[in-house]
């Protein structure tokens, strides 16, 4: 099996690039998607509904468990 594109740069940076695009970085004043998204939900609805709720429930597991996936995959790249 061959392993030379796991060496690639962007490939063994891909993990902190998207933790960087998902979650805030206060120190540069960055606000990350799931910010962004509860600010859009928040101003564009009167009244938060239950429903929107369960909308930023589904994003933030949806990005979790995107963020855990690429967690592993940079582990066992570490491990080859």
């Amino acid at each position: 099996m061959q392993f030379t594109k796991l060496n690639d740069v962007t490939i063994q940076q891909a993990y902190v690039t998207m933790e960087g695009y998902v979650g805030d970085n206060p120190t540069i004043g960055f606000k990350g998607m799931l910010h962004l998204y509860s600010l859009w939900l928040a101003q564009s609805k009167a009244f938060f509904r239950p429903a929107d709720s369960t909308d930023m429930q589904n994003l933030y597991d949806y990005w979790d468990t995107a963020l855990t996936q690429a967690a592993n995959l940079k582990i066992e790249l570490l491990h080859s």
